[in-house]
């Protein structure tokens, strides 16, 4: 796959800005998993209505509850769109979710986005995925990687905490985020630490 990559890369303009790179990059590959596209030629092709673009950027952040997200979601720029603000009538405010994707939207409206809520599972992503394909931003799906025991912790040092046994749940159910959901793929650890993107 990274030959591939290398290929398409060596058929774009070398002055190509990296975000539009990554957007087209995420795009050829989405491409090629699906089998749209056949060669790196093809891809190439394809990206040309992309080339003038600096696309807006879209972080997803995945993690349970006292993983870090929060303290996360502040080092990547953009307005930080967090379903935990929303829920003013608490967790189970059917109205916040809404509420957070109608922010988001305004929000890579006018720039940057960052969605701060727990997205365990590829269909609770779908949603803000579906609000930044909409703006053409390039997503980055960031997982918040957090020892159990660590997150348990800081979920009991929060103004409001999630009970146990639904933290608990939210391991149980927990599916990390996989390259073909997005553009590019982060990690943040326990300690902030930023790894490799993919």
């Amino acid at each position: 796959m990274d030959r591939w990559a290398a290929a398409l890369r060596a058929l774009l303009p070398p002055t190509l800005p990296e975000a539009t790179w990554a957007l087209v990059r995420g795009e050829a590959l989405w491409a090629w998993a699906r089998r749209t596209v056949a060669s790196p030629e093809e891809a190439a092709a394809r990206a040309h209505p992309m080339l003038g673009h600096v696309p807006r950027r879209l972080v997803v952040l995945v993690g349970v509850a006292g993983s870090g997200k929060s303290t996360a979601a502040d080092t990547f720029g953009g307005r930080v769109v967090n379903l935990d603000r929303l829920r003013a009538g608490g967790v189970r405010d059917p109205e916040a979710l809404s509420r957070g994707l109608a922010e988001l939207d305004a929000a890579l409206g006018a720039g940057d986005a960052v969605w701060d809520a727990t997205s365990l599972v590829p269909s609770q992503r779908a949603l803000p995925l579906s609000v930044g394909a909409r703006h053409e931003a390039l997503v980055t799906l960031v997982g918040v990687l957090a020892r159990p025991e660590v997150a348990a912790r800081r979920n009991r040092q929060r103004t409001r905490t999630v009970p146990d046994e639904v933290v608990r749940r939210q391991w149980g159910r927990l599916r990390w985020p996989a390259g073909h959901e997005a553009h590019a793929l982060a990690w943040v650890d326990e300690d902030g630490g930023e790894h490799a993107h993919q």
